[in-house]
């Protein structure tokens, strides 16, 4: 057994023994390391030359890291040396790998992804001499960054505006539109952040993956001429940033601060075929604990939500409280297709009139080959809609939509908080606009706005002063807004948005299939957290088998026929190697 540490074989105290552990980032978070590895000073050169003047009082040990290699016959890792404990008889340290490593050092927690040089659209000239569509171009044709159509809900202007020329089939910028503001690419963001602080990345897994079309919709109108993207991103730091992106993606972004590199890989990929594994040399005793804990750490049994959003549309993207408790009010069909075409007369209802119980107005209409849930929702209302031929009267139509709702509920539908992880990154706000514009991307964006109810937005320092003094904010978003925009605009003559949920109905109840989805709660095959297995987390398995190497604690595992999911497992290691004899932890899969 060799121990190098910054280049140099260091002594191990005469008959102690370490521990080294192998845990499964899907529990933990974390990857391989050990208990303390004690190394003497006394009478050791070697060590003393190795850790120079760490046992004296007047160093600074607030976080002392070295080079570390483990060698042994056939076993060979390489990570850092955390030094835990010092004395002048001995040093103590805890060698880390991989996550443990990520997870000990924080050179990112005073980082702020909003304090960054990000960049910004590169585009000059008059917008007469860049049309919009070649503004919409994906990130699939080298494009950084779109500029779509958004409406400013405190003010209720519309920022990069367009009217769409039905004669020649194409989109024009409206005459009030004086400039563009822009949405850049998830994954161009991600990119720039690598290399503003200074760290190569390996995204190709994320690249050459559907999620490439995420754009974030943060952005802040032309006027206000702030137009670099880290302007309108939440007050995050970089290590908030990847733990949001990695929670969001279900991904593992591994950091490794001595190469300066980051890798992005979706989760999924650690239970591949290849990764799986037999155990065949196992010892008699085994045993198995029964909790009624149900929270092991395991992220196929935590819950996982969106946070909650501030705006209108939330409170039909997340009501998970209204299916639960209005059961008796969902009809179910097979499809879409025959959903609407049973309803098809409610797309136009008569204002004041009351229906029979026997209508679906007042009902949750349920489509199964989508798995979607609608309502009835009015948009608008025409006055003077309806003639009533035998009074002579005119009555106004309400105009109805069918509005989804509950895309983006929890993933466990629980009234338990504590087992839940927010994601910071949402879904954007769609809503509706007008009969001739359709569906459009909403921001709530009210900083620097005169509080008055004057628009005032293109004065903006006389609406910061009329407003008095506040606390300074160091954000306008506190979320990240994202959505799919993939170059195509799927209502065509309305105004391109973009798109967060796998199905759209649109106002004359025509609908379009997309294979974007931004659910937690009803995955796709290919969607978000459906990689990982279903497991009783209230029985643990503590088995010990024999092994010459450590198998990959993040493979599915095949134990006497049945599978199960490894949380960790330990191995023994002293002067002489690693012991053969392994202990691990274990959870069956249902």
């Amino acid at each position: 057994m060799k121990i190098i540490i910054n280049g140099k074989e260091a002594v191990l105290k005469k008959g102690s023994s370490f521990e080294f552990v192998a845990e499964n980032r899907i529990f933990s978070g974390s990857d391989e390391y050990t208990l303390s590895i004690s190394f003497p000073l006394i009478d050791c050169p070697v060590n003393k030359e190795i850790f120079g003047h760490l046992y004296r009082k007047d160093i600074d040990l607030e976080t002392v890291m070295f080079e570390c290699e483990l060698r042994d016959i056939g076993f060979y890792k390489v990570g850092a040396l955390a030094i835990v404990e010092v004395s002048q008889a001995e040093i103590k340290g805890q060698f880390l790998e991989g996550r443990s490593v990520q997870n000990f050092v924080n050179d990112f927690d005073e980082i702020y992804i909003n304090e960054l040089d990000l960049g910004g659209p590169e585009e000059s000239g008059s917008l007469k001499d860049i049309s919009p569509e070649w503004m919409w171009r994906s990130i699939d044709r080298l494009q950084d960054y779109v500029a779509l159509p958004w409406v400013n809900n405190y003010s209720g202007n519309m920022q990069n505006g367009v009217v769409y020329d039905s004669e020649n089939d194409t989109y024009k910028w409206h005459q009030d539109t004086e400039g563009m503001s822009c949405q850049p690419y998830l994954l161009v963001i991600a990119e720039r952040i690598c290399e503003e602080i200074g760290y190569s990345y390996d995204f190709e897994e994320w690249r050459w993956s559907k999620y490439r079309h995420l754009v974030v919709c943060n952005t802040l109108p032309f006027a206000w001429g702030m137009p670099f993207f880290a302007k309108a991103l939440p007050h995050w730091t970089v290590t908030e940033f990847f733990e949001q992106l990695e929670a969001f993606l279900s991904a593992d972004i591994d950091i490794d601060h001595k190469r300066r590199t980051i890798k992005f890989s979706f989760s999924k990929q650690y239970l591949r075929v290849e990764n799986q594994y037999k155990i065949e040399k196992l010892i008699d005793n085994f045993s198995a604990e029964i909790s009624t804990d149900e929270d092991p750490g395991y992220k196929g049994s935590t819950n996982v939500a969106y946070a909650e959003c501030d705006h209108e549309m939330w409170k039909f993207y997340s009501c998970d409280w209204f299916l639960r408790n209005n059961e008796e009010m969902i009809v179910r069909y097979q499809t879409l297709e025959m959903l609407i075409s049973m309803n098809a007369g409610l797309k136009q209802t008569i204002v004041g009139v009351r229906y029979s119980d026997g209508t679906n107005l007042n009902k949750v209409l349920y489509a199964e080959d989508v798995d979607t849930y609608f309502i009835l929702r009015s948009v608008r209302t025409i006055h003077e809609g309806w003639h009533d031929p035998v009074s002579g009267m005119y009555r106004d139509l309400s105009i109805n939509i069918l509005q989804p709702i509950n895309q983006f509920g929890e993933r466990i539908v629980s009234e338990d908080n504590e087992n839940r992880e927010e994601i910071g990154i949402v879904p954007a706000w769609i809503d509706d606009t007008d009969a001739s514009n359709g569906p459009c991307l909403f921001l709530d964006l009210t900083f620097g706005e005169d509080e008055t109810g004057e628009n005032s937005i293109y004065f903006r320092p006389a609406s910061m002063i009329a407003s008095g003094e506040k606390e300074e904010k160091s954000e306008y978003f506190s979320h990240l807004y994202v959505g799919f925009w993939d170059g195509t605009s799927y209502s065509k003559g309305y105004l391109p948005h973009p798109i967060i949920d796998k199905v759209t109905v649109k106002e004359d109840w025509t609908f379009v299939q997309t294979d974007y989805d931004m659910r937690l709660n009803r995955p796709a095959p290919d969607n978000f957290r459906s990689y990982l297995c279903d497991i009783d987390p209230r029985k643990k398995y503590n088995f010990q088998f024999l092994s010459n190497e450590i198998p990959n604690p993040q493979s599915l595992f095949y134990i006497q026929g049945k599978r199960y999911v490894c949380e960790k497992i330990t191995a023994t290691f002293s002067e002489n190697g690693m012991s053969q004899l392994l202990k691990g932890t274990f959870y069956r899969v249902l």
